[in-house]
Protein backbone atom coordinates (compact mmCIF):
# COMPACT_ATOMS: atom_id res chain seq x y z
CA UNK A 1 0.00 0.00 0.00
CA UNK A 2 1.38 3.43 -0.89
CA UNK A 3 0.02 6.83 -0.64
CA UNK A 4 0.37 9.93 -0.06
CA UNK A 5 -0.74 12.79 2.42
CA UNK A 6 0.19 16.46 3.16
CA UNK A 7 1.35 17.48 6.99
CA UNK A 8 -2.02 19.69 6.83
CA UNK A 9 -4.72 16.36 6.19
CA UNK A 10 -3.22 14.90 9.47
CA UNK A 11 -3.34 17.96 11.12
CA UNK A 12 -6.73 18.64 10.20
CA UNK A 13 -8.15 14.84 10.52
CA UNK A 14 -6.72 15.20 14.12
CA UNK A 15 -9.13 17.43 15.03
CA UNK A 16 -11.63 14.81 14.67
CA UNK A 17 -9.74 11.60 16.37
CA UNK A 18 -10.33 10.30 20.34
CA UNK A 19 -7.56 11.47 22.69
CA UNK A 20 -6.87 8.94 25.54
CA UNK A 21 -9.69 6.52 24.51
CA UNK A 22 -9.80 3.08 25.68
CA UNK A 23 -10.31 2.42 22.04
CA UNK A 24 -6.58 2.83 20.94
CA UNK A 25 -7.80 2.76 16.92
CA UNK A 26 -9.99 5.84 17.28
CA UNK A 27 -6.93 7.97 18.90
CA UNK A 28 -5.41 7.78 15.43
CA UNK A 29 -6.17 8.50 11.63
CA UNK A 30 -7.03 6.20 9.30
CA UNK A 31 -5.96 5.96 5.79
CA UNK A 32 -8.27 4.38 3.06
CA UNK A 33 -8.10 3.57 -0.40
CA UNK A 34 -10.89 2.26 -2.56
CA UNK A 35 -12.49 2.89 -5.43
CA UNK A 36 -13.22 6.66 -4.04
CA UNK A 37 -9.62 7.18 -3.83
CA UNK A 38 -7.18 7.94 -0.99
CA UNK A 39 -9.16 9.34 1.64
CA UNK A 40 -8.08 10.13 5.98
CA UNK A 41 -11.09 9.58 8.56
CA UNK A 42 -10.66 10.24 11.91
CA UNK A 43 -13.41 9.95 14.32
CA UNK A 44 -14.05 10.14 18.45
CA UNK A 45 -17.75 8.49 18.13
CA UNK A 46 -19.39 12.06 18.16
CA UNK A 47 -17.85 13.57 15.44
CA UNK A 48 -16.50 12.07 12.07
CA UNK A 49 -14.28 13.73 9.43
CA UNK A 50 -13.29 12.43 6.10
CA UNK A 51 -11.21 13.52 3.81
CA UNK A 52 -10.49 12.56 0.29
CA UNK A 53 -6.52 13.28 -0.60
CA UNK A 54 -6.68 11.70 -3.83
CA UNK A 55 -9.47 10.82 -6.27
CA UNK A 56 -7.85 7.63 -8.61
CA UNK A 57 -9.49 4.57 -7.67
CA UNK A 58 -7.37 2.11 -5.65
CA UNK A 59 -7.36 -1.39 -4.68
CA UNK A 60 -8.67 -2.02 -1.30
CA UNK A 61 -6.51 -1.31 1.69
CA UNK A 62 -6.58 0.21 5.35
CA UNK A 63 -4.30 1.22 7.79
CA UNK A 64 -4.17 3.02 11.03
CA UNK A 65 -1.64 5.92 11.75
CA UNK A 66 -1.70 6.35 15.86
CA UNK A 67 -1.85 9.89 17.52
CA UNK A 68 1.80 9.57 18.52
CA UNK A 69 3.26 8.86 15.52
CA UNK A 70 0.73 11.47 13.64
CA UNK A 71 2.14 14.31 16.28
CA UNK A 72 5.73 13.47 14.79
CA UNK A 73 4.47 14.24 11.66
CA UNK A 74 2.25 16.96 11.27
CA UNK A 75 4.10 19.90 11.52
CA UNK A 76 3.56 23.45 11.27
CA UNK A 77 0.85 25.73 9.38
CA UNK A 78 3.74 26.71 7.62
CA UNK A 79 4.37 22.93 6.56
CA UNK A 80 1.18 22.73 5.75
CA UNK A 81 1.10 21.25 2.16
CA UNK A 82 4.37 19.56 2.44
CA UNK A 83 3.95 15.76 1.04
CA UNK A 84 4.42 12.77 2.81
CA UNK A 85 5.07 9.35 1.22
CA UNK A 86 3.86 6.02 2.47
CA UNK A 87 4.90 2.91 2.09
CA UNK A 88 3.17 -0.28 4.00
CA UNK A 89 4.37 -3.25 3.81
CA UNK A 90 2.75 -5.67 6.50
CA UNK A 91 2.76 -4.43 9.86
CA UNK A 92 5.32 -1.51 8.83
CA UNK A 93 5.29 1.44 7.91
CA UNK A 94 8.04 4.01 6.03
CA UNK A 95 7.64 7.80 5.70
CA UNK A 96 9.49 9.29 3.41
CA UNK A 97 10.31 13.48 4.17
CA UNK A 98 11.32 15.56 1.49
CA UNK A 99 12.25 18.42 3.39
CA UNK A 100 14.31 16.68 6.29
CA UNK A 101 15.76 13.71 3.50
CA UNK A 102 14.84 10.93 5.81
CA UNK A 103 12.49 7.94 6.09
CA UNK A 104 11.13 7.36 9.18
CA UNK A 105 9.83 3.99 10.35
CA UNK A 106 6.87 2.87 12.45
CA UNK A 107 4.43 0.27 13.35
CA UNK A 108 0.99 0.42 12.07
CA UNK A 109 -2.02 0.17 14.64
CA UNK A 110 -3.33 -3.22 14.84
CA UNK A 111 -7.07 -3.09 14.73
CA UNK A 112 -10.03 -2.64 12.67
CA UNK A 113 -11.34 0.75 12.12
CA UNK A 114 -15.26 1.43 12.72
CA UNK A 115 -16.94 1.30 9.06
CA UNK A 116 -17.89 4.71 8.88
CA UNK A 117 -19.80 4.41 5.64
CA UNK A 118 -22.34 3.03 8.21
CA UNK A 119 -22.74 6.33 9.78
CA UNK A 120 -22.83 8.73 6.97
CA UNK A 121 -26.41 9.96 6.73
CA UNK A 122 -28.03 10.75 3.17
CA UNK A 123 -28.08 13.83 2.14
CA UNK A 124 -31.79 14.71 1.04
CA UNK A 125 -31.95 18.60 0.45
CA UNK A 126 -35.18 18.05 2.88
CA UNK A 127 -36.29 21.11 5.66
CA UNK A 128 -33.55 20.69 8.38
CA UNK A 129 -34.89 20.06 11.67
CA UNK A 130 -33.55 22.36 14.75
CA UNK A 131 -30.78 20.01 16.99
CA UNK A 132 -28.25 21.17 19.89
CA UNK A 133 -25.03 19.93 19.46
CA UNK A 134 -21.59 20.33 22.09
CA UNK A 135 -20.06 23.13 20.93
CA UNK A 136 -16.60 21.87 21.36
CA UNK A 137 -17.52 18.85 18.36
CA UNK A 138 -18.07 22.02 15.73
CA UNK A 139 -15.16 23.92 17.19
CA UNK A 140 -13.47 20.27 15.34
CA UNK A 141 -15.39 21.23 11.97
CA UNK A 142 -13.72 25.26 12.42
CA UNK A 143 -10.20 24.18 12.98
CA UNK A 144 -9.81 21.77 10.49
CA UNK A 145 -11.83 23.85 7.98
CA UNK A 146 -8.90 26.32 9.09
CA UNK A 147 -6.23 23.71 8.60
CA UNK A 148 -7.53 22.97 5.09
CA UNK A 149 -8.19 26.06 3.53
CA UNK A 150 -7.97 28.84 6.02
CA UNK A 151 -10.58 31.03 7.58
CA UNK A 152 -12.20 31.64 4.57
CA UNK A 153 -15.32 29.18 5.72
CA UNK A 154 -17.11 28.17 8.07
CA UNK A 155 -18.52 25.16 9.03
CA UNK A 156 -22.57 24.59 7.87
CA UNK A 157 -24.76 21.69 10.24
CA UNK A 158 -26.95 20.20 7.85
CA UNK A 159 -29.46 19.90 10.94
CA UNK A 160 -31.41 16.76 11.36
CA UNK A 161 -32.57 16.88 14.70
CA UNK A 162 -31.58 13.70 16.78
CA UNK A 163 -30.34 11.80 13.93
CA UNK A 164 -26.51 12.63 12.70
CA UNK A 165 -25.85 15.39 10.76
CA UNK A 166 -23.68 16.28 7.81
CA UNK A 167 -21.73 18.96 8.01
CA UNK A 168 -19.78 20.98 5.04
CA UNK A 169 -17.13 23.58 5.21
CA UNK A 170 -16.67 24.76 1.79
CA UNK A 171 -14.28 21.90 0.47
CA UNK A 172 -15.38 19.51 -1.93
CA UNK A 173 -13.16 16.80 -0.63
CA UNK A 174 -14.39 16.87 2.88
CA UNK A 175 -17.46 15.20 4.50
CA UNK A 176 -17.75 15.79 8.15
CA UNK A 177 -20.59 13.93 10.53
CA UNK A 178 -21.95 15.35 14.32
CA UNK A 179 -23.92 13.55 16.57
CA UNK A 180 -26.54 15.99 18.41
CA UNK A 181 -27.23 15.83 21.86
CA UNK A 182 -30.32 14.42 22.83
CA UNK A 183 -32.87 15.38 24.97
CA UNK A 184 -32.32 18.59 26.05
CA UNK A 185 -35.22 20.65 24.57
CA UNK A 186 -37.01 19.68 27.64
CA UNK A 187 -34.68 19.53 30.16
CA UNK A 188 -33.75 23.99 29.64
CA UNK A 189 -36.02 26.52 29.28
CA UNK A 190 -34.90 30.18 28.82
CA UNK A 191 -34.02 32.22 31.08
CA UNK A 192 -37.07 35.01 31.78
CA UNK A 193 -35.60 37.41 33.81
CA UNK A 194 -33.99 39.32 31.18
CA UNK A 195 -37.35 40.43 30.63
CA UNK A 196 -38.13 41.57 34.05
CA UNK A 197 -37.45 45.69 33.34
CA UNK A 198 -39.13 45.71 30.02
CA UNK A 199 -42.26 44.32 31.70
CA UNK A 200 -42.29 46.37 34.69
CA UNK A 201 -41.76 49.73 32.43
CA UNK A 202 -44.88 48.54 30.88
CA UNK A 203 -46.88 47.66 33.80
CA UNK A 204 -45.93 51.42 35.70
CA UNK A 205 -47.36 52.81 31.99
Amino acid sequence: MKFTITRKHIRAALHFAAKKDVRYYLNGICVTQNQRGTVVEATNGHVLGIIRTDSTPQAENRVIISREDCEKLKGTKKQGDEELHFTIEGTRVACEIPSQGLIMHFAVVDAKFPDTDRVVPQFDGGEQVAATYNPEYLLAFALASEELHGKKYMPVIHQRGNDAALVSIGFDDFVGVVMPVRNTHACFEPSLWIYQQKADQKLAA
